[in-house]
């Protein structure tokens, strides 16, 4: 995949019926392309953004395998907009390998999110890319099949990882309206607590 940083100063996106991009052309693809210096690229885009706010950096991206360019916008939004919890109950995630998420609740719930199915499927296709790796040749490192398979175990992983574990690293987005306060322990802290981290 070929991928392309834009800094927030150097595009615009403009949003309506007709959706678009533009970015600066850099100096050697004017002189190139023969057009003005001050003239700008500009692009039809489609999709809506999920969230406003400030934008930061843009990335592009160019999937050769669909042929299709992708943009990705990260924004930074105001804390007051982050949902304010509406329960008093804490909860303590465990992310671990074997058993993704471990999540024990204060009103005595406890829940266990299994990984060792994804591992044997990760496992598989990490195979069958060896073995279509083996098979190339002329010192090539990769083909389009074995791309394939890296998206697809790629996206895999993607779907079947809980939310929980996406929100880990922010504490605060981790919460989400359900509990007034997140902790997350360590594996080997919680595995000591609850016996080799199952929860049952």
């Amino acid at each position: 995949m070929l991928r392309t940083y834009v800094r927030s100063d150097q595009y615009t996106i403009g949003y309506g019926n007709r959706s678009r991009l533009e970015v600066p052309i850099g100096s050697e693809l004017t002189d190139e392309l023969g057009v003005n210096r001050n003239q700008r690229l500009r692009v039809e885009i489609a999709g809506d953004p999920k969230w406003s706010g400030k934008h930061n950096g843009l990335e592009i991206v160019y999937d050769e395998l669909v042929d299709t360019f992708r943009a990705f916008q990260p924004v930074t939004i105001d804390d007051s907009r982050l949902d304010s919890p509406l329960a008093s109950e804490e909860a303590a995630l465990d992310v671990g390998a074997n058993n993704l998420v471990a999540c024990t609740v204060s009103i005595g719930s406890q829940f266990i999110y299994d990984g060792r199915d994804l591992f044997e499927q990760f496992r598989e296709i990490t195979e069958q890319i060896a073995h279509y790796q083996s098979l190339l040749e002329d010192q090539r490192e990769s083909s389009k099949r074995i791309d394939r398979l890296y998206r697809k175990r790629n996206a895999r992983i993607s779907a079947t990882t809980p939310k929980t574990v996406l929100c880990v690293p922010s504490l605060n987005a981790c919460t989400m309206k359900a509990f007034q306060r997140c902790t997350l322990a360590t594996p080997r802290v919680f595995s000591a607590r609850t016996g080799r981290g199952r929860l049952v």
